[in-house]
């Protein structure tokens, strides 16, 4: 059976009532206060999950605290190719599909 992942910190709430329920239960029933090591273990989820490095790239990126200080500058010519690179781009039609290659053609 699996669990609902947005159900799943409920789960682990109520886990730690019903264990500290049990806990106080145990110490009325005795007499004599629980230990540490007959205390159930208290079970608490990330506030937050990390991020992970490819996250903590783009969050670096997007912030700019890493960006150079020189501009950079395209020279006209630079412009113009890129420029004619783009309009040279519409005349070749979209194809519906692209097709299948192998790696030994």
């Amino acid at each position: 059976m699996t669990t609902n992942p947005k159900y799943a910190l409920l789960l682990i709430a109520l886990s730690s009532v019903v264990a500290g329920v049990a806990l106080a239960a145990d110490t009325e029933a005795s007499g004599t206060p629980a230990t540490a090591a007959t205390a159930a273990p208290i079970i608490t989820a990330p506030s937050r999950p990390q991020p992970s490095l490819t996250e903590q790239w783009l969050q670096l990126q997007a912030s700019g605290k890493a960006a150079s200080t020189r501009t950079q500058q395209a020279s006209a010519a630079e412009r113009e190719l890129a420029n004619q690179r783009l309009l040279d781009s519409y005349s070749h039609p979209i194809p519906e599909y692209m097709p299948r290659t192998t790696l030994t053609e």
